[in-house]
């Protein structure tokens, strides 16, 4: 016993709420061993790692006070997965559980330590992060002409923007001396660099997440006392999606663990290695094995989808890697569910209208819920999508594309606003006066010692603040809702919690801008959806997606799963690079294919809008000609090709 908490006997542990794991996974479970798993879609990768942190943690195999850190690539999917180990371990043992993204365990070391990094790599204190190719372009543009005029043609070497952010992240750092017959290129990384670390006189310094990730690296292998007390500290760390971490991730991993004590988990699949065009390191899993000496374990099992979708997936993946395991369904399917076709239309307005009509019927007659329902597309989810959502608002449902909430929606400071709104107006929410409790707590820094007086007048001062909560929005009712109106509501509530308290808690908050630039963007989000609802709850249910169907690109449904997915635009031009990308494209289309539970239906269209090679918008014939391996598969597997022909309309 230790803190009051009673620990588990190794060999007497359980797996946690009466959850099956295959064998193989529940090897991993207990083992000591460092491991690279292979989990192909609906493996259960994440209950995986969640039982794997209730061992560790209830039986203190993760020794007090030590922690264990898991990176994944989504900021979704890291608090999924602290969810999953808070509700598998309870509260207090998932205290030593740190769930994080690449990006943020990276600025978390430059943010901490950055007193400690070499002073000519040291940002300033209030850098900019520079998220778009664009912002770091135009910073080059703006500042490279006046402060090195010598290289007036440097765009006629660099023209893309990617090309710029790419060149700024090809070395390690230190960077090496100029040297006079160097090339422009490595002229424009070492004076870039330069300019965005110590800014100039009107600019304060910015940085990439790539940038931060290689500082952070230097900073590791500069100063081995923080390397050290890092590897103390975890004794474990978890790796998701690992088939996507790219060359200066790993780097970064290698510096952080390499050679200590602590034991890796590395949970993947190469068949969704679908991130090279954002450097994600081929044979990765390779790599790990070698470097870290860690044992190989594959997961049989699809827990998501239904037998006949499995069976197109075995298809896919045997395309793809030939010794690829056969998956096995779980026996909670009939043996013959599941569906899968393929559906061709004249042109985009009519597969508009079918595809509206039948999402409908769907909706109405089978019970499924818009949420559950996705539009997936390789590319341009507004373009691809815009006739569909058109065509679906006629019927009074919603589609949206995801891209704008997704990464929104995994902020604290936003959903901590939208759960004090939904306190305010609705009687019962117990899931939002939960997490307000947890947050109100943890910015306070209460725990289980902390007196019941202190515990008790904290919410009652809530319930009282609640109280002038609604007041104010009841008011803003009888109001025109005005960004400025609204945006003293939203102040008042970060000032109930102290904007202090907030940034010190999570210190991502307290660089540059970017707090106040979410404040910005989720006010804007409820202006413009109580426009269109005119109840608060509503407005909050509606920025949740509850009640719209989604839009996005394969990329973005990475990690994700639903009833029913509906690939719009399986043609040459969305899958355009096909002839020399086909690897990744199959894999991209596995991807596509693989989250559905029940159906997938993938569309087709002779004449398509969409961007010439002007980049206008234009009715173009459409051609199946250079992706006609994506249909022999999905031949193979006995998908047919469905002509729908338009009923009356339901309207």
């Amino acid at each position: 016993m230790r803190n009051n908490i009673t620990f588990i006997n190794p060999l007497n542990w359980q797996v946690k709420d009466g959850i099956i794991l295959e064998n193989n996974a529940e090897e991993v479970v207990r083992s000591s061993s460092n491991h690279v798993i292979i989990a192909g879609p609906g493996a259960g990768k994440t209950e995986l790692l969640a039982q794997k942190a209730c061992y560790l943690l209830e039986t203190d195999s993760c020794t007090a006070p030590k922690k264990i850190l898991a990176i994944s690539f989504k900021k979704d999917a890291a608090e999924n997965l602290a969810d999953r180990v808070n509700s598998r371990c309870g509260k207090e043992l998932a205290r030593r559980f740190e769930s994080m993204t690449y990006d943020s365990f990276a600025k978390h070391l430059l943010d901490h330590f950055r007193l400690a990094i070499n002073e000519k790599y040291r940002p300033s204190k209030d850098y900019r992060l520079l998220l778009k190719d664009s912002e770091l372009a135009d910073i080059a543009d703006k500042y490279l002409p006046v402060l090195y005029p010598h290289f007036p043609n440097w765009r006629r070497v660099i023209r893309r923007n990617s090309d710029l952010a790419n060149l700024l992240c090809n070395m390690k750092l230190p960077l090496p001396p100029l040297k006079p017959d160097d090339s422009i290129q490595v002229h424009i990384n070492l004076s870039l660099w330069g300019i965005l670390i110590k800014g100039t006189f009107d600019f304060e310094g910015g940085l990439t997440f790539p940038m931060i990730s290689r500082i952070a690296d230097y900073l590791l292998r500069e100063n081995r006392y923080i390397r050290n007390a890092l590897r103390t500290t975890y004794s474990h760390v978890f790796l998701d999606e690992f088939q996507d971490t790219t060359d200066i991730q790993y780097s970064l991993l290698k510096t952080s663990f390499l050679g200590s004590k602590s034991t890796i988990t590395a949970v993947g699949d190469e068949k969704q290695r679908i991130m090279v065009w954002a450097r994600a390191q081929k044979g990765i899993f390779n790599h790990f094995k070698i470097d870290f000496q860690a044992i190989e374990t594959q997961l049989f099992m699809n827990y998501r989808s239904s037998p006949k979708l499995v069976t197109i997936q075995n298809i896919v993946s045997k395309n793809l890697e030939e010794n690829s395991a056969e998956v096995i369904v779980t026996d909670k399917w009939g043996e013959l569910e599941g569906i899968c076709e393929i559906w061709a239309f004249k042109n985009h307005e009519e597969e508009a209208i079918f595809l509206a009509n039948e999402v409908i019927n769907w909706i109405n007659i089978e019970g499924i819920k818009p949420r559950d329902i996705c539009i997936i597309v390789k590319q341009h989810e507004d373009i691809y999508g815009e006739a569909f959502k058109r065509r679906l608002a006629v019927y009074g449902v919603q589609a949206r594309e995801e891209k704008e909430y997704q990464d929104l929606l995994s902020e604290e400071i936003v959903n901590i606003i939208l759960n004090m709104i939904t306190l305010a107006v609705k009687h019962q929410a117990p899931d939002a006066r939960k997490n307000t409790i947890d947050f109100l707590f943890y910015i306070n820094g209460f725990d289980e010692s902390t007196k019941y007086e202190l515990l008790y007048e904290s919410e009652d001062q809530l319930s009282k603040f609640l109280l002038e909560l609604k007041i104010k929005l009841l008011e803003l009712d009888k109001l025109i809702v005005n960004e400025a109106a609204l945006q003293k509501v939203v102040s008042s509530i970060i000032e109930f919690f102290d904007p202090t308290k907030i940034k010190n808690s999570f210190p991502k908050y307290s660089r540059g801008d970017y707090f106040d630039n979410l404040i910005n963007e989720i006010t804007m989000k409820i202006q413009s959806a109580y426009q269109i609802r005119k109840d608060w709850g509503n407005t909050v249910e509606d920025i949740y997606g509850n009640h719209s169907i989604p839009m996005m690109t394969i990329h973005k449904s990475k990690g994700l799963e639903y009833d029913t997915v509906i690939f719009i635009g399986l043609e040459d031009a969305a899958f355009w690079n096909f002839n020399n990308n086909s690897e990744e494209d199959k894999r991209a289309f596995f991807v596509a294919l693989s989250r559905a539970k029940r159906r997938v239906i993938f569309t087709a269209s002779k004449v398509r809008r969409v961007l010439n090679r002007e980049r206008h918008l234009e009715n173009i014939e459409q051609s199946v000609q250079n992706i006609t391996t994506l249909y022999k598969i999905l031949k193979d597997a006995g998908v047919s090709i469905i002509r729908p022909k338009l009923k009356n309309d339901i309207s």
